[in-house]
């Protein structure tokens, strides 16, 4: 290692073998400008060169890391890391906001996809001498934590499935995330062991490790990681190929319509009975808060509990035990991270606290898919029916109700009885309740469901994208489904793609037993197909 080069590297204990490492071309009167900490990584078949495994790029490198770029040829770029985490910076941001040169390439970032796990920016890239021009996709996963490896593998295996659909394997990706071997090293086995399990019907991930490490040290840098890869070439290869193009659900429907009379069930019913043998009970110490003794009477049923890491926090007033839990729970949307919260019908001794959770969060929909009174079950009223009511130190005053067909719309004021942090403004809640839905069931057309969609696309622009609360009994069957289904729309009017299995899958990460019947998970494959259906333009769909 020339002394010169010691300051292109990130970590002083993670440098490049000499016979794999990228050497650049030099810079004419630069005989030190060859250095780069980055390394070829062949595919699982040691044929031909698949990856590159490079550091998060240092201010003092990123011109050589957009060198290599041109260099190589390269199109792909993956990114595994926050530019900070802890508080510790683990990448320069390497692109610009708009454009930038970096010597004698201009850099113009042309376009930015955000979704809930990932984000990716299309990147124009020239060479100013000669302007030539060629694009570059950076895919910057967002979701894996700052220490360990994620706790589900079915977002990664999104992402992965994303960056393979549209992309060619004809360059090298490159791939980084810090240091460029622990994340890295993991990201690389879980592609090329699915690659060799496709193509070969084996995997061998301990020889694929093996040969990375011969190339660059230390990939895949714990057992926890080496662990991770295995959890996700599994879950890959159990739950199979689900996605399908937005022309092919009709088929699809037909197909899983079908019952078997050997096993007795429809393919809807096998489906989702697979689907929930994969997603296994939650362990007790994740959901520690609501098992805690003075959070046992807020929960309307003790098995239905939100996980700890997604579990909404309400602002704690007092040091009291538990003043900050509600039986509520973030999730994500397509394209957007904690787009929804999941949560029960509230208790009488839960009123307050609800309220509480929609004024601090200045949440503006509130999606209510029961009746307040059912068969089996009633609740209680959380709103006035004239002028106003106090819950708590909130005042809910209720200013126009509209009903059509079996969607009721109600708005509220929210004020707080005790704020004196300036003007009392009054903020604006809209509430849209489903009376036609009843619990374990679905509605008896999707034309409703369609409707209420709409309004809550329409109440959602005045709201600043704020997470929609959606609520029924328990906070699991009907508002998993419509939120399985909103999350499918939004992903069927951009992309033409449907993925009802996985959909519901990563919703259950975050709100466990989401959608509780075989009834209700066929029901959103009817709301996708109707909503297509529903266009004059459907031919576009069909290809």
């Amino acid at each position: 290692m020339k002394p010169i080069n010691k300051s292109k590297n990130r970590y002083g204990n993670v440098i490049p073998y000499d016979n794999s490492r990228v050497v650049l071309e030099k810079l004419e009167g630069d005989e030190d400008s060859d250095y780069i900490n980055a390394s070829y990584i062949r595919g699982y078949d040691c044929k031909q060169i698949s990856y590159i495994a490079t550091q998060g790029p240092l201010p003092q490198t990123v011109n050589d890391f957009w060198r290599m770029i041109w260099q190589e040829k390269m199109s792909v770029i993956v990114m595994l890391t926050g530019i900070k985490e802890q508080n510790k910076i683990k990448c320069e941001k390497y692109w610009p906001e708009k454009s930038k040169n970096y010597q004698d390439l201009s850099v113009h970032l042309h376009k930015t996809e955000v979704f809930a796990d990932y984000s990716i920016r299309t990147f124009v890239v020239s060479k100013m001498k000669t302007k030539e021009q060629r694009y570059v996709f950076q895919y910057h996963f967002t979701a894996w934590p700052d220490k360990g490896v994620p706790q589900h593998a079915t977002q990664l295996l999104a992402f992965r499935k994303r960056l393979e659909s549209d992309t060619a394997m004809g360059s090298p990706w490159v791939v980084h995330c810090s240091a460029g071997v622990g994340r890295t090293g993991a990201f690389l086995a879980i592609d090329a062991m699915i690659r060799q399990a496709r193509d070969y019907k084996t995997i061998d991930v301990f020889n694929f490790v093996k040969t990375m490490r011969q190339n660059r040290q230390d990939m895949v840098q714990t057992k926890e990681q080496y662990l991770f890869i295995h959890m996700a070439i599994l879950e890959h290869l159990t739950c199979g190929i689900t996605e399908i193009q937005a022309h092919q659900l009709g088929k699809m429907i037909n197909k899983l319509t079908i019952y078997d009379r050997k096993e007795k069930i429809s393919g809807f019913e096998k489906e989702f009975k697979h689907l929930s043998a994969l997603c296994p009970d939650v362990p007790k110490n994740e959901m520690k808060h609501g098992r805690r003794n003075c959070n046992s009477k807020k929960n309307r049923f003790q098995h239905i509990l939100p996980v700890d890491k997604a579990r909404v926090i309400l602002q704690a007033d007092t040091d009291e035990e538990g003043t900050d839990y509600i039986n509520a729970s973030y999730a994500n949307a397509y394209r957007q991270k904690d787009a929804y919260i999941l949560t029960q019908a509230p208790l009488d001794t839960t009123l307050a606290d609800f309220w509480k959770m929609i004024y601090d969060n200045k949440l503006g929909t509130i999606v209510m898919l029961n009746k307040n009174k059912e068969e089996k079950m009633s609740y209680p009223p959380y709103w006035p029916e004239k002028g106003s009511l106090e819950f708590g130190n909130i005042r809910v005053e209720i200013v126009k109700e509209e009903t059509e067909n079996c969607i009721v719309s109600r708005e509220f004021n929210l004020t707080h009885n005790h704020k004196s942090d300036g003007p009392n403004k009054p903020h604006k809640v809209r509430h849209l309740q489903h009376t036609g839905w009843s619990d374990g069931s679905v509605p008896g057309t999707t034309t409703s469901v369609l409707d209420l969609v709409e309004k809550i696309q329409r109440s959602q622009q005045q709201s600043n994208n704020k997470p929609v609360v959606v609520l029924c009994s328990d906070g699991v069957g009907r508002s998993g489904t419509l939120c399985t289904i909103l999350s499918l729309l939004d992903r069927v009017k951009t992309e033409q793609m449907v993925d009802v299995f996985q959909t519901v899958k990563s919703l259950r990460i975050s709100r466990p037993g989401a959608v509780e019947t075989a009834i209700q998970y066929q029901f959103c494959f009817q709301v996708v197909m109707d909503y297509l259906e529903s266009f004059s333009e459907y031919a576009n769909f069909n290809g």
